[in-house]
This record gives C-alpha cells, structure tokens and sequence, in this order.
C-alpha cells in the first residue's frame, strides 16, 4: 500500500493521493465495525442453534418408546430358558452400576494410550493474522505462522511411571466390574431361591387348602344330618379361611418375587424365567462346609481372591504415585521445541525460517501451593492405606459371621427336617386311631396341617442354608456364576 501512494507521489498526485490515504483511513474503521458486528451475529446464531437442537439431539439419539403394557402380553408366554451364568449375564449387561463400572475402565485404557503418547513429540501450527491500524504499517506481513515440534523432557523421562499408574487404574476399574457382576450374581442367586422356597410354599398350602375345602364340606354335610356340632363345623371353616388367606399371601408373595427377577434381567413378566443349571447350583452350596477357624493362611487367600481388597490395592498404588508426581512439580521442566516457519517461538526473530528453542522452567517462590498440593495428596494416600487395614478387619469379621451364620443355618434345618420326620410319622400313628374310632377325625385334619406346615419349614430351611452358603462363598471371593475371573493387576493393562 505504501509502495503505490509512492508511486502516486512521484508522478505529481500528491494531493490525490493524500485524500485517498484519508478516504481508506475513515472507511477501515466501519469496515472493521462491520466485520466485527458480523463475527457476532454468527456467534449469536450458532449459539441459538445449539440451544434450540439439544431436545432434537436427545430426542433422535435415545428411543423413549416405552414397552407394552402387561395386559397387552400373552398369558401363554413361552418361558425364558436361561443357564446361571447366562442369567448373570444378562442382568449384568442392563444393571447401571456395571455400565458405570465398565465406562471407568474404558476411560482408564484411554489414559494407558494417553501415557505412551508422551514418548512422542508434539507437532503445532500456529498462524496468525494482523492488520495494523495506524501508524507505519510498511514491512509488516499481514499473515505469519509456521509449523513447531516440541517436547516435555519430564514427561519422556517419568512416561514409565504414568503407564505403571494408568495401568493401575485400568486393574482398578476391571476389580470394580467384577465386583458388581459377583454382587449381582449373589443378589439373583439369592432370589432364585427364594422363588424355589416359595413355590414349595405354594404347593403345600395349595394342598392344605384343598384339605381344608374337603373337611369343610364333609362337616357341612355332617352337621345337616346332626352328627357335628355346629361349633366343630364353625371350628372346620375357620380353618379353611385361615388356610386360604395363607395360600392368597404365598401367591401374592411368589408373584413379587417373579417380579422382582424379572427386573433384574429385564424379561418380560409374561415369561417365566427358568434357570437351567439352578438345581445343581443349589446342590453344590448344600454341599459347602464353612472355615470353623480360618487362619492367616485362610484369610490370605481370600484376600487374594476378593475383587474389592485387589480394587483397594490398585486405589494405593494410584495414591502413592500422586503423591510422587506432587513432588516431581518442584524439579525444572525443559521444552526443546523446533519451528518451521515465519512466525518464531514467541522469540525477536521474526523473519526467520528455521528457530529452535530450549525452554526451561522451575518455580522459585509459589507461596506454599506445591507443598499444599503434596498435602492433599498425601491424606488421599494416607486414607487409602487406612482403608486397606479396615478392609482387612471387616474381611476376617466377615468371613466369621458367615460362617457362623452357616452353620447356624445348618443346625436349623437338621433340626426341622428332625422335627418333621417325627409330625410325619405320628400322622401316620393317629391315622391308625381315626380308623379304629379313638380319635377325631379333625385331629388328624391338624395333623395333616403340621405335617405340611413341616414340609414347608424344612424347604424354607433347606434354601435359607444355600443362602448362607452363598453369602459365604461370596465373602471368601468365590464367584457363583462360574465364568472366567477377569484380569488384574498389569497384566490388565497390557
């Protein structure tokens, strides 16, 4: 520009070429306004754009259909045939705390690739535009940029370490998924269970209730004839009702747990859910003896099997790691950095083509800030080593009450399966009275209603042992689906 009002000057167009001078100095500044007042209205209306097209997005990007309606399914549902482990599975792949479990260690293998990147330089362009608007503006280039590599030495030399901890936090993050899904193995185990318990249940007072409906009607007809009194007819159908009320309740009570299962697996509760493999599951936490007095040797194993003690192991070394990456912040920091370019590293050398540059930086007075910073890190570090102790304590207190709660469970059902043995066979004994005429025949009603009420007792307590057997496995770090442990420690992360 200055080069053509030179020219303009030299051939006599003095004047002329001082009043376009001025004319292009009063139309730079509207000029500028304009531009300036245009970059803003776009802002503007990207601004409303993305406010307007959250709800699009959501909308778009997550179904909200709901399901069906229960009355819409059919009653004739064929059943949902699962295996324990297939169950678990799918529990596993719609419960919100595995998803969270496993997003963490997603984003923990990020930060492993995240480590060994460091090793690498790092390439930038930096371009620049500039327009001057006033004073002598000859010589300056209105674009300017080039391209730079730049390196952390610090980063390089402790990469090493930052892998080790990523791949902690990796170790971490799987311990915690299989701690989740043994958590949810254990709660469905534990209300599959409870539905084999209820069922038998169901089944008994169904029978008790059928029993009841025949004495009640052989006492109606009885009484007609006036060979009961109307107080024993009163006494039969109050009975009944009892009896139907406690089979309404079992009903009522196995529905809830069906329900219940089916939230966990997200089926529909048209199907009923069978377990394949449940039978033999059952079989094998009947046939599990519990640690009378576990000893170190005991607890050390189930130290090294539990996902949580492995979890709060790699929480440790993540701490510990922190603490010494607080402290590194007091050594200096070097950047080599190389640029290629018209643009320098923010150096006088404007005009050069080729800088390089070595950087060096290390805080002299910070008032305190890193030394705070080693604090802080420092407590998160000493509450993690505190949480290892107390994680130790509640392991052994755990293990003792399981144990005792199992084998407490154990005595209780030998002694109902003892006390019906003896309800089954004097039901046999006053049978043989009834016939003779000795006995009412409503006492051997009673005694038909023990008998199954024992029957029921001793089902309940057959289940309430696989439960505690099943507390106990989990608590010694024993998984119930069976599938394969996954990985920890550094092999994890490799």
């Amino acid at each position: 520009m200055s080069d053509r009002y030179s020219i303009l000057r030299r051939n006599g167009l003095t004047g002329f070429a001082s009043r376009l001078s001025e004319v292009e100095s009063s139309l730079r500044l509207p000029a500028l306004a304009a531009c300036m007042a245009l970059v803003c209205l776009l802002l503007a209306g990207c601004a409303a754009r993305m406010k307007q097209s959250v709800e699009d997005y959501v909308g778009s990007a997550i179904s909200r259909e709901t399901a069906p309606a229960a009355g819409q399914a059919s009653e004739l549902a064929e059943p949902a045939v699962f295996t324990f482990s297939q169950a678990c599975k799918r529990a596993a792949e719609n419960d919100h705390d595995v998803a969270s479990a496993v997003a963490d260690a997603d984003k923990s293998q990020v930060e492993v690739a995240q480590a060994h990147s460091h090793i690498w330089p790092r390439v930038d362009f930096r371009g620049a535009f500039q327009q001057p608007l006033g004073g002598n503006t000859q010589g300056v280039p209105p674009l300017s940029g080039g391209v730079f590599f730049r390196y952390d030495l610090q980063q390089i030399i402790f990469s090493g370490d930052a892998t080790a901890a990523a791949r902690a936090k990796v170790a971490q993050g799987r311990e915690n998924v299989q701690k989740a899904i043994d958590r949810l193995s254990r709660d469905l185990f534990l209300q599959l269970a409870d539905r084999e318990a209820q069922r038998a249940e169901v089944a008994q007072r169904r029978q008790i209730l059928d029993q009841n409906s025949e004495a009640q009607e052989r006492a109606h007809q009885l009484g007609r004839i006036g060979r009961l009194k109307t107080e024993q007819v009163i006494e039969y159908q109050i009975q009944y009702e009892n009896s139907s009320r406690l089979y309404q309740n079992a009903v009522r009570k196995l529905a809830e747990i069906n329900r219940t299962i089916c939230n966990l697996m997200l089926t529909d509760c048209a199907q009923e859910v069978v377990i394949t493999d449940l039978p033999e599951l059952i079989a094998r936490m009947n046939a599990l003896v519990p640690e009378s007095k576990p000893d170190a040797q005991f607890v050390q194993g189930v130290w090294n099997k539990r996902h949580d003690t492995k979890a709060a192991e790699d929480d440790l070394f993540v701490k510990e790691m922190a603490v010494i990456d607080e402290r590194r912040k007091r050594l200096p920091t070097i950047s080599p950095s190389f640029g290629l370019g018209s643009m320098s590293l923010n150096s006088s050398l404007t005009q050069s083509p080729a800088v390089f540059q070595l950087a060096a930086s290390m805080p002299l007075i910070d008032f305190g800030d890193i030394k705070r910073s080693i604090h802080k890190a420092s407590i998160e570090r000493d509450l993690a080593r505190q949480n290892i102790s107390m994680l130790l304590l509640k392991v052994q207190r755990e293990l003792l009450d399981k144990s005792a709660a199992l084998s407490d469970a154990i005595a209780a059902r030998d002694a109902i399966e003892s006390q019906r043995n003896s309800i089954v066979k004097r039901s046999e004994t006053n049978q043989k009275l009834i016939e003779a005429g000795v006995l009412d025949p409503l006492d051997l009603l009673n005694l038909k209603v023990r008998a199954a009420q024992s029957e029921i007792d001793a089902a309940r307590a057959r289940i309430d042992v696989s439960k505690a057997a099943a507390e106990y496995a989990y608590a010694s770090g024993r998984s119930l689906d069976g599938g394969p442990p996954v990985q920890s420690g550094g092999a994890a992360g490799k």
